[in-house]
């Protein structure tokens, strides 16, 4: 905003849509807690303004204050557009990448009598004149404020050249291999166990209780609280196994079940499994 308390319309309506934006992401996170909200379904806007042009060609506008009068109603309306939309009626990425009118040596008067012809950047002035119009063609359009020898010096301007040329260097070694996973702790149970105390904290966080797997099948389990579980092991049990516990966060937790062999130690021997 200028000292006259003046604004450009490009500069008001990005602020609106920046602030819709911000109000977009904030429902599509609150989507993922609440079954039900509430949104913006349209966005209509009177606004009371004085209507200046400036020298630089821009529309510029100012509130009018409580009391002053000749001011003029500007009407917004905002509405909803899909993806497919946006990329239909939009400049590609790559023509945007293109070496501006300013670059190639028009002046800001001739800028403006391209631009008011779509063309704001050599790459679309390329797409003009092959689409039949010809340098003079534009020219023309331009009521001759762009001369024809000033649009074919913008033309070489952006016309494919090479700078440089050079071998590719050549590929880097090979990464070394990732050390092993460690082996996961193990769990040593008397032989007849059959159930396993899982210890913990905010278990129920995520409002599911964790998995617990034995060698890849899932264990029923029982008196489920935020700080502990009972899992129940299958009838007969005397083999060691992987034992993992899926807190739904990331990977789970890997244990190794073994049945002790009366000394205190595994009842087999046992290497484990690696981690993927």
């Amino acid at each position: 905003m200028t000292g006259d308390g003046g604004f450009l319309v490009e500069d008001f309506l990005d602020a609106v849509s920046a602030q819709l934006d911000r109000t977009q992401d904030a429902l599509a996170a609150k989507a993922k807690v609440r079954p039900l909200m509430f949104a913006l379904r349209t966005l209509s806007l009177d606004l009371q303004v004085f209507v200046t042009m400036g020298d630089d060609g821009t529309v510029r506008l100012r509130s009018a204050q409580p009391g002053e009068t000749g001011s003029s109603t500007l009407k917004l309306d905002f509405t909803t557009i899909t993806r497919p939309m946006v990329e239909e009626n939009t400049v590609s990425l790559a023509m945007a990448q293109a070496p501006t009118l300013q670059e190639a040596g028009l002046d800001q008067q001739q800028q403006h009598a391209l631009e008011r012809v779509g063309v704001r950047n050599v790459a679309q002035l390329q797409a003009l004149r092959s689409s039949g119009a010809g340098v003079d063609g534009i020219a023309r359009l331009t009521e001759g404020l762009v001369p024809a020898d000033r649009l074919r010096t913008a033309l070489r301007f952006g016309r494919p050249e090479l700078l440089h040329v050079a071998p590719v260097p050549p590929a880097p070694a090979p990464a070394a291999p990732a050390a092993p996973a460690p082996a996961p702790p193990v769990v040593l149970m008397p032989p007849g166990t059959q159930r396993l105390q899982v210890v913990g904290r905010n278990l129920l966080a995520r409002g599911v209780a964790p998995t617990v797997r034995l060698a890849g099948q899932p264990l029923e389990t029982s008196a489920t609280e935020d700080d502990g579980l009972i899992a129940h092991l299958p009838p007969g049990l005397s083999a060691a196994g992987a034992l993992e516990i899926d807190l739904g966060d990331e990977e789970p937790v890997r244990y190794h079940l073994a049945v002790e062999d009366g000394n205190g130690k595994p009842a087999e021997t046992w290497l484990p499994e690696a981690v993927s």
